[in-house]
């Protein structure tokens, strides 16, 4: 709750945008400490492989937390990395804003954006952690790149299509629906 009300406090104070909420950029702290002597005992009782590569780097294989007591749980989250954050209540869209799997509409369709970006993707963000798995998963074209047309057309399937205001909005729609939001009959 701590983080929604500074996020609020940045939103309306200095309209503050971050654009790149992720689940890597989501810091938990731990309540509790059993969960730190639980680890401790693991890589004392069977250490992580490593790999050594000169006399001042060794690389070591990651070791999972166990889950605290349910008495306990987790703290509050907290956001780390502000690196691409914006200040304004609009920004003109560029196409390096936001994780790809995470992107709002109208920065797929290169259209001016503000904190409703962020919302979406805090959305997006909720889903994976509660349904570890992505609400539109299957972004991504044959070479690996975003694919843009391919992700609208998941948010169309479970949203419908979008309003005839939002489309005027950017040529770029004009690509994939009519000046009143329909997609084109397939051929």
């Amino acid at each position: 709750m701590l983080v929604l009300r500074i996020r609020f406090v940045l939103y309306i104070d200095v309209m503050l945008t971050e654009l790149n909420l992720k689940t890597d950029n989501v810091m938990l702290s731990i309540e509790d400490d059993g969960m730190l002597a639980d680890f401790v005992k693991a890589e004392v009782d069977s250490p992580t492989p490593r790999k050594q590569i000169d006399e001042s780097r060794i690389i070591y294989k990651s070791r999972k937390f166990g889950r605290p007591d349910k008495a306990k749980g987790y703290g509050l989250p907290s956001l780390c990395d502000l690196g691409e954050s914006r200040i304004g209540a609009t920004q003109e869209s560029n196409p390096f804003v936001q994780p790809h799997i995470y992107r709002a509409p109208e920065v797929m369709f290169d259209m001016p954006w503000g904190s409703a970006a962020d919302i979406w993707n805090v959305a997006g963000l909720i889903w994976d952690l509660f349904e570890v798995e992505h609400l539109f998963g299957d972004v991504f074209d044959a070479r690996g790149g975003h694919d843009p047309f391919k992700h609208f057309a998941l948010i169309v399937a479970l949203i419908g299509e979008p309003p005839s205001e939002f489309v005027k909005r950017s040529e770029t729609t004009g690509q994939c629906f009519d000046t009143n939001g329909k997609s084109p009959a397939p051929t």
